[in-house]
Order: C-alpha cells, then structure tokens, then sequence
C-alpha cells in the first residue's frame, strides 16, 4: 500500500508518493528517523502528454519548509529527464538526498515540477512530510526521575498503596507519542521493567512486586524516552535509593510420608498410592491476593510440574499427580543427584510475577522394589519350557501386565537372552514402543516375536524374555521380572 500525506487542492497533477513503511505516523507526515540516513525513494506517477520522439520532460523534485510564518521557498533536492517517446511509462522514482538536503528538522512541503517539452510548467499537488532526528532532550542526559522517597521500607509500601511512583521531569520537547522505557538498577545489573506512552501526568510506577523481586540493597529508578520518529535519548541520570525490607518466612515444604529433616526427606515409593502431598508450612508469609505455586522437581527435569491448584482439603496442601512421580526415583536421577528439589514460589495475584521463593526441600524417592515389577508372558512358553515345534513361522505373543505408575509417557522393550547357535552370549531385541492410554486403560502391552528370531539360540539350554520401563524419556531403564524358558525342539 502507498501513501501520502495532505496535497494542495489546485494543482495540475497529483502529489508524489512515498512508501507507506517509511512514514512512523501516516497522519501527520512524520518519517522514521532510520529514514533520514539515506536517499528516500520518492515515485512520481506518469504524467499527460509526455514527451514524443524527439523532445524531453523534465521532472524535478522539490521542497519548502513550512514555519510559523508561512511556507518558505522551493528547493530543488532531485532532477531527472526523459527522452521521448515515453509510452506506457510506469511510475518514476527520484531520490531525495535527506541526509544532505536537511539543514533542519520540522514540517516540508514535498513535491514535483514538470518542465514539459512544449515549455509549459506543470506543478504537482504536494504531501506535507515531517522530519526529526534529533532525539528528545537532544543530546543531553535526561534529568533524574522526582522520586517519592529515596528508601523503601515494607512501611512505606503499606501507606502508599504498594506503589512507588517517579514523575518524569518536564523537558521542553516533549510531544504526542514519546515512549518511556524505565529500569530497575543496581551496580552490576539493569531490568527494564515496562515501556508504556509517556502519561499525560507523566507519572510512571513500579509496584511492590517489582521491587520486592529485586531484593533488598542499593539501587537507581532510570529511564530512555523514545519519540514516535524512533529516535532515543540517552539513559537518564539517577539518585540512589535504599531498600531495606525484611524478607518473608518462607520455610521449606513438608512432604507426607518421608522421613528425614525439615530440609531433606526419603520417600518410599511403594507407599505412593494417590499421587505425593506437599504441604505448605502455615507460617509461611503469604498475604492476601498472592498464589502459591508448588514446583515439583528441577524445571528442565522430564515429568516435573508447577501447582498452584491446592488439594479441596486445605488451602495449603498440593497433590503431585502419579504420572508425574516416577521419573524422580533415585535411579533416574541425573550422574551425581541424589534427590530432586520441591519448594514454593509466591506469585502476586494479578501480574503473576514471581515475588518470593521458599527454601528447597531435597527429596529422595527411593525406586520401586524389583518384586513390584510384573513377569513377562509368553502365550507358547508353558511349565518353563518353550517347543519351537509349537510356535507358528509367524511368532509368538509376548506381553507384560500392569506395573506400578504405568502411564503413556512411558516406553518398554521386550528382547530375548540366551546363547547362540554358536554358544556365545545373545541378545535379540524384538520390541521397543511408547506405551499408548489404551494399553493403559487395557493394563497390559502385546508384542510378537519371530520364530525366526527364536531360532537364533541353542536348543537344550534356558532362553530369557527380559523386559524393560523408563519413566524419564529413555534416561534410566528399569527390568521387568524375565521369563525363563528351556527351549527345545
């Protein structure tokens, strides 16, 4: 889409256009700054009568800056001419050298003559374009923010609706459509905590929340102002401010079941029946309109959760879902963990911003007793002895029963273990799947295993069917209990 600003209404022909992409507000002409740094491609639409075989027309472009005085003289910013015949001529583009042609940024009236070759003058309709490139305040550092107070106490929060709210200093080239963007900053570190349209009253709040998640210490209420041209200032100059508020209790969870101390504790797993409980010490320091969320293992572990929908029996006490329980034992943990972690975070009901977190409860599941596993089937395999004369060509079934947790994020294999024709040691897997819901729901998986690949192992001696679970995406694999089986003809 092209578009151009307010024309002049006796004209002879239509104004010149510019790119609608360059324009930072379309309705009163202002560019992008970026624009300025280069040629601006101005396209000057095919005119009446142009020039035959033979002659030529002329076209110049041209501006006047408009002032409070009125509107100054033309000057030429770019000339081109064209040798007839022009037939089906598409649209001309000039280009206007900005960053020499500009002495000063303000309002221009921007458009073209034509020289024709039968010596008639023909002016176009022109478009009023805005410049600016320099930034608010010019280049000078912005003045510090008029603070409320230069320390912060929890008091101070409580009398002042748990706001703290810097006013921008007046600066004399403030106009409709500057931006701030204001920090949080302390020696070694800078947040940037909102970018909104300067307020009329020019008013900009950081709430508690904000504060309060930067902890207590040294720090400086700064600022950038942008202006709808896109140019910015330089970051403001800033007053130290002390905050100094005594941090919330948040005591570590307790987990039902383990044993241990108030900061670690040793869950078995097998007298998980119902997913985990956490509990939330009652003493915690939490106030009205904040939300709780509970964070179940390391964030980047697979099967961890965040909860922050408490259990209907008290408003402090969460349950960690079973299919999210497994992935944590011992021996799925990652080289050198030896628990995960389980704490809380204080989240401010509105923003959900996190506003404070609770010590770390390290909690060790222990993995679930090998006599809890099922035995693998064979539908062939029967008083522990398997006839290869009894197995069709196309195999026979092999399957597991339900196991504790069972859940479709889960994968098994089935494979055999025996020796070989040759009398060497043999593995053959023959079954690795993503355990599906319907095999959930069914409490039971199928496989098939080849006669022939049954028949890679010697006769006469015992043929293993192993099988394996992970509950962690393939990290750790646990057995099932193998069926064993001497294998005969």
């Amino acid at each position: 889409m092209k578009c151009s600003a307010q024309t002049s209404i006796n004209a002879d022909l239509p104004s010149p256009i510019i790119e609608s992409g360059n324009f930072a507000d379309p309705a009163d002409g202002t560019l992008y700054a970026s624009v300025l740094e280069s040629p601006l491609a101005v396209s000057i639409p095919i005119w009446p009568n142009p020039a035959p075989a033979g002659c030529k027309d002329v076209v110049t472009l041209e501006w006047a800056e408009v002032t409070g005085s009125g509107v100054g003289a033309y000057v030429e910013l770019a000339q081109m001419t064209f040798n007839g015949p022009v037939e089906n001529f598409p649209d001309t583009v000039l280009y206007i050298p900005v960053a020499e042609a500009l002495e000063e940024d303000g309002r221009y009236q921007l458009r073209y003559r034509i020289d024709t070759y039968i010596d008639t003058e023909l002016e176009s309709a022109y478009i009023s374009i805005v410049c600016d490139s320099a930034p608010p305040y010019k280049y000078k550092v912005p003045s510090s923010f008029h603070l409320p107070a230069k320390q912060i106490t929890i008091p101070f929060f409580e009398a002042n609706d748990d706001v703290f709210v810097c006013v921008i200093p007046d600066y004399p080239d403030c106009q409709r459509g500057d931006v701030i963007a204001y920090f949080w900053r302390t020696a070694t570190r800078t947040v940037e905590i909102g970018r909104i349209p300067v307020p009329d009253d020019r008013k900009v709040i950081y709430t508690r929340a904000q504060i309060e998640a930067a902890g207590n210490g040294e720090f400086y209420a700064e600022y950038r102002l942008y202006d709808k041209a896109g140019n910015q200032s330089q970051i403001s100059s800033s007053e130290p401010i002390n905050v100094s508020m005594a941090p919330r209790k948040l005591t570590a969870v307790k987990v039902s079941s383990a044993v241990g101390s108030s900061s670690f504790g040793s869950l078995k797993i097998d007298l998980v029946v119902d997913g985990v409980t956490i509990n939330v010490p009652a003493d915690a320091d939490v106030y009205d309109g904040e939300i709780i969320r509970i964070q179940w293992a390391s964030p980047q572990a697979f099967n961890s959760i965040t909860i922050d929908e408490p259990d209907p029996s008290s408003p402090l006490v969460y349950k960690v879902p079973m299919r999210n329980v497994a992935a944590h034992m011992v021996s799925s943990l990652a080289d050198g963990a030896s628990f995960i972690p389980v704490y809380y975070e204080i989240l401010d009901g509105r923003s959900l911003e996190v506003l404070a977190t609770s010590s770390v409860y390290g909690l060790a599941l222990t993995d679930i007793l090998a006599t809890n596993y099922p035995t693998v089937q064979c539908s062939h395999v029967s008083g522990n002895i398997l006839s290869l004369s009894s197995v069709p060509v196309s195999g026979t079934e092999v399957s597991i029963g339900v196991w504790p947790f069972m859940a479709d994020d889960q994968y098994i294999n089935f494979k055999l273990v025996g020796l070989g024709q040759d009398g060497k040691n043999l593995e053959v897997v023959f079954f690795e799947h993503k355990v599906t819901a319907e095999e959930v729901a069914d409490k039971k998986v199928n496989a098939t295993v080849a006669k022939a690949d049954i028949e890679k192992f010697k006769v006469g001696v015992n043929l293993y069917f192993e099988g394996e679970v992970t509950f962690n995406n393939k990290g750790y694999w646990y057995k099932f209990r193998p069926l064993r089986a001497n294998l005969t003809n």
